[in-house]
């Protein structure tokens, strides 16, 4: 919450869907963790892409008008996140879950945060605020703390 809230922590949409995202994401990584332990977990990384691409395509199809872009810029930004951001992503998690438990995951998972703040710092020339430096250091100390202690 340091991390996302403004300065007087008021929550509004955007927190709030973050929250309830989050709360399925801990249910997906659970529910990986379970599958992967008898089954081959690249099989499980692949399904999941394909079902992200499925439901993206059912969810899109209706509100947008469908054409296929011309731009290469487009397919070349597409292949690019598609295979590392989504693909790759996928199966490195599951393959983990296979030998680590769903709560070390989970703490490695929740530091997209602060690598979004570091890339954004390095990139974007992005600042954190002196509250979003307090929530960075509370959810790496309690990340290096599980990984320690597991």
């Amino acid at each position: 919450m340091l991390l996302t809230l403004n300065k007087n922590l008021e929550l509004h949409i955007g927190d709030i869907l973050c929250l309830i995202c989050s709360l399925f994401f801990s249910f997906h990584v659970l529910i990986t963790e379970r599958f992967v332990k008898n089954n081959n977990p690249i099989t499980l990384g692949v399904l999941q892409f394909g079902g992200v691409a499925i439901l993206s395509f059912l969810v899109q199809y209706p509100i947008e008008k469908f054409t296929l872009p011309k731009d290469e810029k487009f397919w070349i930004s597409l292949l690019i996140l598609s295979v590392f951001c989504t693909v790759f992503a996928y199966i490195i998690q599951t393959v983990s879950q296979k030998k680590l438990s769903s709560t070390l995951i989970g703490f490695i998972l929740s530091l997209e945060p602060i690598f979004s703040g570091i890339f954004g710092y390095f990139i974007l020339n992005e600042y954190l605020t002196f509250q979003q430096y307090i929530g960075a250091f509370l959810l790496l100390i309690s990340v290096i703390y599980v990984s320690v202690k597991n």
